[in-house]
């Protein structure tokens, strides 16, 4: 295979544009499809610390993610009457990381990143053929034409259709079935002065749980 220089990577989430980012500091066209329709701004927070620290330095956008931190100061472990039971301050056992960020908002410093440095995406879209030539990769998309690219790299999940194509169709590991299956809801509530700077979880009779964090947004409650 000749010299890599154009990337095909599915996903615009947090590993797909940190790809990308890196691809284009060494010269390398990318492109990445979503198959939403707008970047996603969805899902809980994410933890960063250790070498990710090291890596957002580098990447330079450090400062942004921190500005748009939950700030949260900890973690307390409560009964079903809101009863303190364990209180893990941030940094501690790692519960809390000293960075943490809502995953929308980082997907966003990510997408903002991206744009600088003249990343294509293309939304609402998705791969459905992969036909792997010595010289590149011929890719079929639902919408768009075909178009070739040196590299495809799937960031779209365990489970995602583009993991299927690449690998033949072969069987991914389920890695919850049955019985064993875990359903889970996300959503932000009015905040209220009670809520205050800490996490709060419970874990309740009949498998179920709750978790309670500060949000961005100080007028919500995650």
């Amino acid at each position: 295979m000749n010299k890599v220089k154009t990337v095909l990577i599915s996903g615009a989430g947090i590993a797909g544009p940190t790809l990308a980012h890196w691809l284009t500091r060494y010269g390398i066209a990318a492109t990445i499809v979503e198959r939403a329709p707008e970047l996603r701004a969805t899902g809980q927070t994410i933890d960063i610390k250790e070498v990710g620290i090291d890596v957002i330095r580098k990447m330079g956008i450090e400062k942004d993610i921190i500005k748009r931190t939950t700030d949260e100061k900890g973690i307390k472990f409560v009964n079903t009457q809101n009863q303190v039971r364990a209180a893990f301050p941030t940094g501690a056992l790692g519960l809390v990381a000293e960075i943490e960020i809502v995953r929308g908002e980082l997907a966003s410093i990510f997408y903002k990143d991206n744009l600088k440095r003249n990343v294509e995406f293309i939304f609402d879209d998705y791969i459905t053929g992969l036909d792997n030539q010595p010289s590149h990769v011929q890719v079929q998309f639902n919408k768009a034409p075909p178009r070739k690219f040196d590299l495809v790299v799937g960031a779209d999940g365990v489970s995602s259709r583009t993991r299927r194509l690449m690998f033949d169709d072969k069987p991914i590991p389920v890695l919850l079935q049955g019985n064993k299956a875990i359903y889970t809801s996300y959503f932000s509530i009015p905040y209220e002065k009670q809520d205050g700077d800490w996490s709060r979880y419970c874990n309740a009779l009949g498998g179920r749980s709750a978790l309670i964090r500060p949000d961005i947004e100080t007028s919500h409650t995650s």
